[in-house]
């Protein structure tokens, strides 16, 4: 049964998710300042397509790590062994 204490978020001492928002709106901002508005969208469009490259690659690690790991089966051998 899951209880409300075992269902709520660790606390991390030190760490205010405000403040991350706050200081990754900021570095944008100054990043994008001046821009015109089809330069913010390839700044944005560029972020995404690396976010989803990092995302892909993570899977497929997981996924190859996930196979390898996978007890009873022997890779790199033939069926009729």
């Amino acid at each position: 049964m899951k209880t409300k204490s075992n269902i709520l978020p660790r606390v991390i001492p030190g760490f205010s998710c405000v403040q991350m928002k706050q200081d990754i709106q900021k570095k944008i901002f100054e990043e994008t300042k001046g821009m015109s508005l089809e330069e913010r969208m390839n700044y944005f469009n560029r972020k995404a397509d690396r976010v989803l490259e990092r995302f892909t690659r993570k899977k497929v690690e997981e996924t190859q790590y996930a196979l390898l790991a996978e007890p009873g089966i022997e890779y790199g051998t033939s069926c009729g062994n």
